[in-house]
């Protein structure tokens, strides 16, 4: 049982504390002492530790013991201790593990218990060892672990604090009033470097307070021991010897470039405070590895598109098998740039731009043609349309639909050589004044203006059926095995309240994807197109275009490329212009391409960290 003193009463096989307590009787322990079997306290100790994090948060607290157990070589072993930190109202058991040989054929176990996130001032406890299946108790009274009342000075709180002037760690110590006249002293060593000291100052009754200032914006290592004089003489409180140690985490970092080189954020063991005690060192981020060398890690930043913010997670593990894990947050910032233009002199009126197979297929309205563009601006063909192209979507091995003509719209079938295969009309008792055209599977998906609806036909022309929407729709996109709805709330074009409707082939609503428009909520009413890529959406306005994340709708990026009272097709044709009549944007991987009506050309920019 648990006890101030253990004592062992063969007749009424009851336990008495040191004070008198009658605790009750635990069945399953063998009161009786084995001879063939014994376990002492060898050492033991608490320690603290700060999480990193932008967020500084309290300490969380662990203890150690070192225990020395004697044992016939070959009997099955448990070692370990019941403890409490309310003094028995409740209780917990920890198991140790086997660590070495000591002398006279003992050996040493270790038990490393973490503690809950509150403070713990005083932990007692009782260690044990189990051979086959009986009980054995130390013979000795209980053990007190950071008591005030068994040592003469404690820390008992510390935390990392900030305001404008910096950053600093504060502590609470609590000492015996031995005599009136008492100095405390905290001496203080940050990254293993030289130590300085700092004095403490008086609270109330016996607490002490003191401050270490930690000025520094990366990972820093904090530690320390208290020296409490008094009656001439200095009384040291170092931990067992392993000095208090701490982690500060460091503030966000903001990545830039394509690649960045984190050092300085060593992890050093807490259980020895030596970095060549550590066992492994390992890293991830977004879940999953990253590069370690040694103790400096490296990061891939194409691992973090495309998010806005991640965290990058270290572990590390002692030679004792101690394991400790920090989070360090990043900031992610995103940029564009302006990569040329071409077509200049080919296009006239460059209205619809699309990718399939790393093929630019660019319809131009005046010219009633298609050019095909490889992504690296090689021209590679040019195929004449009779009639007024509205809108294309290449399917298959290189072949193209188009929707043609306003009055009598026709949708068209080319190969991949630009023959004419097949064409159909579109009865306006099917759809009203279509504006835009999607390939998809086996079928092809026809937007009306007027009715808010896509239209569905099969490969002959044959009408299979509508999907009518309940909202004003600015634009729609076929993307693998979805339909994308670039939809408004019934106010229209006008509207605040924008979203993405997500169906599938046949028009069933999967989903609702939610995007705030940061810094363009003037213009973002005027929508001229929009794509949808792997990570990103990006939306063509007039002038600029803006970059979201596919998964969540979160904003990005954007770019403006001239101010609106100069984008007329009169304006220079400078490197990253968008004129107003820019009306249709692709991407592929990080490469977005606009194509504008005005500017007569395709621009290119690129998106990265």
């Amino acid at each position: 049982m648990y006890k101030k003193l253990l004592l062992s009463l063969l007749l009424s096989q009851l336990f008495i504390t040191a004070c008198g307590r009658q605790a009750e009787t635990d069945s399953t322990l063998q009161e009786t002492p084995r001879r063939d079997a014994s376990v002492n306290r060898l050492a033991d100790g608490m320690w603290m530790r700060v999480p990193p994090s932008s967020r500084f948060q309290p300490p969380s607290y662990s203890f150690w013991i070192d225990l020395a157990v004697s044992k016939a070589p070959a009997a099955a072993t448990e070692v370990g201790i019941v403890w409490t930190v309310d003094d028995w109202k409740t209780q917990n058991t920890s198991l140790g593990r086997y660590e070495g040989r000591l002398d006279a054929g003992r050996e040493k176990w270790g038990v490393d218990v973490n503690l809950p996130p509150q403070h713990v001032s005083t932990i007692e406890y009782a260690a044990f060892i189990k051979v086959n299946g009986e009980t054995v108790w130390d013979e000795h009274n209980n053990y007190l672990i950071g008591s005030y009342a068994d040592r003469n000075i404690i820390l008992t709180r510390g935390e990392t604090k900030e305001d404008a002037t910096g950053i600093w760690f504060e502590g609470t110590v609590k000492v015996k009033n031995i005599a009136r006249e008492k100095q405390l002293v905290i001496q203080y060593q940050k990254d293993l470097g030289s130590f300085d000291k700092v004095s403490a100052r008086y609270l109330s009754g016996n607490d002490w307070t003191f401050r270490i200032p930690l000025n520094r914006p990366q990972a820093t290592e904090l530690r320390f021991r208290l020296e409490y004089t008094v009656n001439g003489q200095t009384l040291i409180e170092d931990n067992g010897g392993r000095l208090y140690s701490f982690q500060i985490g460091p503030r966000p970092y903001r990545l830039n470039g394509s690649s960045q080189r984190l050092s300085g954020l060593e992890l050093l063991s807490f259980a020895d405070n030596n970095i060549h005690a550590l066992r492994s060192f390992t890293a991830t981020i977004q879940g999953k590895p990253v590069e370690v060398n040694g103790l400096s890690v490296f990061i891939d930043t194409a691992q973090l598109y495309p998010a806005t913010s991640v965290e990058l997670k270290l572990v590390t593990e002692d030679a004792k098998g101690f394991r400790t894990e920090q989070v360090f947050p990043f900031e992610v910032s995103y940029q564009v740039k302006a990569l040329g233009a071409f077509g200049t002199q080919e296009f006239r009126w460059p209205r619809q731009l699309t990718l399939q197979n790393d093929v630019l297929f660019i319809a131009d309205y005046e010219q009633a043609a298609i050019f095909k563009y490889a992504t690296d601006q090689q021209k590679l063909e040019k195929w004449a349309i009779q009639r007024p192209l509205q809108d294309i979507a290449p399917y298959g091995n290189g072949n193209t639909a188009t929707l043609s003509g306003l009055e009598n719209p026709t949708l068209d079938l080319y190969n991949a050589a630009g023959e004419l295969m097949q064409s159909f009309a579109i009865p306006p008792s099917i759809t009203e004044l279509p504006v835009q055209l999607e390939a998809a599977g086996d079928k092809l998906y026809v937007l009306s203006y007027y009715e808010n609806a896509i239209s569905i036909f099969d490969w002959t022309g044959a009408f299979q059926r509508k999907i009518v929407l309940p909202y004003t729709v600015k634009g729609f996109k076929a993307i693998g095995s979805e339909i994308w709805v670039m939809a408004y709330d019934n106010q229209g074009f006008e509207s605040t309240n924008q979203y993405f409707e997500i169906l599938d082939l046949d028009g069933k609503s999967l989903r609702k994807l939610n995007y705030i428009q940061q810094a363009a909520q003037d213009e973002f009413g005027y929508a001229q197109d929009f794509t949808v890529s792997e990570n990103y959406i990006v939306i063509l306005q007039n002038y600029q275009f803006l970059v979201l994340d596919r998964k969540t709708g979160t904003y990005l990026t954007k770019w403006t490329g001239i101010t609106p009272a100069y984008a007329d097709e009169s304006s220079p044709q400078v490197n990253g212009a968008i004129s107003s009549t820019a009306m249709s944007v692709a991407v592929q991987g990080n490469t977005i391409y606009v194509a504008d009506f005005g500017y007569h050309r395709v621009s290119r920019f690129e998106l990265s960290l």
